[in-house]
């Protein structure tokens, strides 16, 4: 019977679900899982659920940049655009993602938090986003990274970051052209 390894992919899963009940059976008579701050997202989402755009902000308030002159979460619109490139992916890269994210939120547990990642406080996530990237389970250390470059190139990608990094944008000076995809996604999200 365990002749073949066992798949990263299911591995994951196997992981997520134990974790998840792990810090369901610690939860009980403690805080639950703090809910969704909608007010972060101005659009609705069609791929993203509450619960993974809290996950998306929970990691993007430690790893980006906290000046007062970048733009806030909010105002770099990064939940609604990773939700749009998301929406134009196929399925698997889709449900592969929010399962780097279901393991960012889970595996606290293993470092001790005793908690889901949304619900640490600043300090804590800071710390344990390392110890996750830092990780010797290849899995692990590939969830908490994947979440992190998206993160981070959607995040910078967004004009309103582009002085302060020091990219004075596209050679040509040409204004951003809305594709046809970019509206669909526009149109369906109109709420």
């Amino acid at each position: 019977m365990l002749d073949k390894p066992l798949p990263r992919r299911k591995f994951l899963k196997l992981g997520v679900l134990g974790g998840s009940s792990l810090i369901a059976a610690s939860q009980i008579g403690c805080t639950k899982q703090s809910e969704p701050n909608h007010s972060l997202v101005q659009r609705k989402l069609l791929v993203l659920d509450g619960k993974e755009s809290s996950i998306i902000v929970a990691i993007a308030e430690v790893i980006l940049p906290s000046a007062n002159n970048f733009p806030s979460v909010e105002q770099a619109l990064l939940v609604e655009r990773i939700d749009e490139e998301l929406f134009f992916v196929s399925q698997s890269i889709q449900s592969d993602f929010k399962l780097a994210l279901s393991v960012v939120n889970t595996m606290p547990i293993l470092y001790g938090y005793f908690s889901f990642y949304t619900n640490l406080s600043k300090n804590e996530r800071l710390l344990c986003f390392k110890e996750l990237q830092n990780t010797r389970f290849d899995s692990i250390r590939a969830a908490s990274n994947a979440a992190r470059m998206i993160i981070n190139l959607v995040y910078f990608s967004h004009s309103s970051t582009w002085d302060l990094i020091g990219y004075d944008g596209a050679f040509a000076k040409v204004p951003e052209i809305m594709s046809e995809q970019r509206n669909y996604y526009k149109q369906l999200t109109k709420g």
